[in-house]
Order: structure tokens, then C-alpha cells, then sequence
């Protein structure tokens, strides 16, 4: 990776036994086998994974519900699981890796089953309700999936009812508080019109060259990511000053998924470059910052809906033209690229 990217990268070494505590209200979800079984092969990206696997940690997620003291989750994980774990660690010795750290094999293990039951709901979730309000919601039968609809009521919450808070606040004399919500819902805009990125690569074009380049580290990049800011657990606090739980920011992998299963980008080049320069830009986001927390978790939770998603909906359509805008300055960067190594052969000669 290049020397310029500062090394901030999460530091394993001050996790503790709090930060292996499994999230109760994600792991008393209903999921099914066959909902497990979709969100294994597609969190570990390898496909079908073995009925005997799914089988041990159906039994894994039973334990973790009954409060059974598990001292090493990790060592409990199939086969399929662990290789996982140890690619994000960029490691493939098991028993070097574990020694090595224990704790963050561990760690890894509980936010892996974590991702693979919640995404399990989430899923179940949404196949649920699109049938069951497909014939009573109008947006559900002029093409929105719940998704679509949801990311709209959210995108109304988040500028509409939050500018009348605002308001309303300031009406009131409390203008501090006014501030911290229209900060709130500048950090949305600005996550849905990727107006940073846009901004970043007008101002230095050779920016989307270098995550060009990049993409031969992108497993690198993926994993930095999730270091930093998925496996965040660093307090966040409110306008009251009170710590407040926030969603997780999902994965780079989750988004490079979400792109290419959704058909949005056909070229996984494309769709690396995408995550790579997400992570040049944003790396120095704070994410003790309620606002900047808010900037990223939309940033990514737009692109990781994209497969769940119909492409109607104010905030998809949004999405989608600024993908669309992506991948044309993308393309045209490379076009000129071959033309200048052209000119310069022909100069040779």
C-alpha cells in the first residue's frame, strides 16, 4: 500500500474482554437455516458452504443465546469461518494467528456471527414485508421494493423533519441545538451526493488514478476499513452530551458485493476503485464525531442497499446517477490514459 495513506489502523491490542460481548438485541433474531445459509455464502463470499458447517453453527448461535460461557469462540467456528477470519487478518496459520492474538481472533469471531445473523434478519425482514405490503402500499406497487421506500421515509427524517426540529429550536432560543441537527442533516446530503469525493477528485484528478492503481491492494484497503470504523468502539455522544448507540457502518466488502450482485457496476475493477477511493478520502473521518459518524454510516449504507433495492425512490435514483457519474469520469480517465501511452510510442518513433 502506499507509503502516503496514514497508518491509523485499528489497534487490536487494546481490545478487551467487554468488546467479545455479543450484541443481545442482534443475537435474539429469529433466523432460519436457509437464511443462514444465504448470508454465510454471501458474507464469506465462497459460494455453498458445506450443510454440516451451517449445521455446527445453527448450534453456535443457540449457545451464544443461552449465555453459555464460551471462552474461545473462535476454536468453536467451522472450517469455512475461520479461513475467513484469518483472510482478514492476512494470515493462514491458524494456531500462529490465534497465539499471536488471541483476542482478535476472537473479537473477529463474534462480529462475524453477528454480521451473518443480522443480515440474516434483515433479509427475512425485507422478503417478509415486500410480500405482505405489495398489495397495500402504493409505493410497494409502483415498483419500490421496502428498501427503496424505507431509504425515502429516512431521507424525509433526515432533512424535512429534522430542518423543522431545527426550527423550531432556534424559534426557541436554543440555537446550539438548532446547529447540531442542521449539521446533521448536511452530513446526510453530503453522504448521498458524495459531494466530498466529488470535490476531492475534481481538486486532484490523479486522486482516481491512484485508486486505480490501488485495487491490487484492495484486500488491504477492506480490511483497514473494518479496523477503523466497523468494528468501532469508541463512544459516540449526542446534542444532550449522552452516549447513543449507532448503527454499525458496514464493510468495504459488503459494498463491493452489494455493487457487482446488484449489476450496478459490471466490472469489478470499476467497483474497487470505488471502495479504494472511499477509503483514501474518508480515512481521516472521526468517527467520535456524531456528524462525520453520520457522513460514512450514509455513505456506505447507500451503496450496500443497492442489491436490495428496486431503482425507484428519490434516494436510489440520487445513488444511482452518482454512480453513474462515477463510472463515466472513471472510464474517461482510462480512455485518455491509453491515448497518452499511444502518443507517446508514436513520439518514439
Amino acid at each position: 500500500m502506499s507509503e502516503e495513506i496514514k497508518d491509523e489502523t485499528f489497534d487490536t491490542t487494546k481490545l478487551t474482554e467487554k468488546d467479545l460481548e455479543f450484541n443481545s438485541e442482534i443475537m435474539k433474531e429469529e433466523v432460519s437455516f436457509s437464511g443462514v445459509s444465504k448470508s454465510i455464502g454471501e458474507i464469506l463470499e465462497v459460494g455453498e458452504v458445506p450443510v454440516s458447517e451451517v449445521h455446527i453453527f445453527m448450534e453456535l448461535i443457540k449457545r451464544v443465546r443461552s449465555k453459555e460461557k464460551i471462552n474461545n469462540i473462535f476454536a468453536e467456528l467451522p472450517p469455512t469461518f475461520k479461513r475467513h477470519i484469518l483472510k482478514q487478518m492476512g494470515q493462514i496459520d491458524e494456531a500462529a494467528a490465534f497465539t499471536a492474538n488471541p483476542t482478535f481472533c476472537n473479537f473477529l469471531a463474534k462480529e462475524l456471527i453477528q454480521d451473518i445473523v443480522g443480515n440474516t434478519a434483515f433479509d427475512s425482514l425485507i422478503s417478509e414485508y415486500n410480500k405482505e405490503m405489495s398489495t397495500v402500499n402504493s409505493d410497494l406497487k409502483n415498483g419500490k421494493t421496502l428498501v427503496s421506500a424505507y431509504n425515502d421515509v429516512m431521507r424525509e427524517t433526515m432533512t424535512t423533519k429534522y430542518q423543522e426540529i431545527a426550527d423550531k429550536l432556534r424559534a426557541d432560543g436554543d440555537e446550539e441545538t438548532a446547529v447540531y441537527y442542521e449539521k446533521l442533516i448536511a452530513s446526510y446530503k453530503d453522504a448521498y451526493n458524495l459531494k466530498k469525493l466529488k470535490e476531492a477528485i475534481e481538486e486532484r484528478p490523479s486522486l482516481l488514478n491512484r485508486a486505480y492503481k490501488e485495487i491490487k491492494h484492495y484486500e488491504q484497503y477492506a480490511f483497514d476499513f473494518s479496523m477503523k470504523f466497523c468494528m468501532n468502539v469508541t463512544p459516540i455522544k449526542n446534542a444532550q452530551g449522552e452516549e447513543v448507540e449507532m448503527p454499525s457502518i458496514k464493510t468495504l466488502d459488503a459494498v463491493y458485493n452489494a455493487l457487482m450482485r446488484s449489476g450496478v457496476f459490471t466490472n469489478e475493477d470499476t467497483a474497487k476503485t470505488l471502495c479504494v477511493l472511499i477509503y483514501l478520502i474518508y480515512s481521516d473521518t472521526d468517527i467520535s464525531n456524531i456528524h462525520e459518524y453520520t457522513l460514512l454510516y450514509f455513505i456506505i449504507d447507500s451503496l450496500y442497499v443497492l442489491d436490495r433495492a428496486s431503482k425507484v425512490g428519490d434516494s436510489i435514483e440520487e445513488t444511482l446517477e452518482n454512480l453513474g457519474w462515477f463510472e463515466n469520469t472513471l472510464e474517461e480517465m482510462l480512455v485518455n490514459k491509453m491515448a497518452d501511452k499511444k502518443s507517446k510510442k508514436k513520439g518514439k518513433k
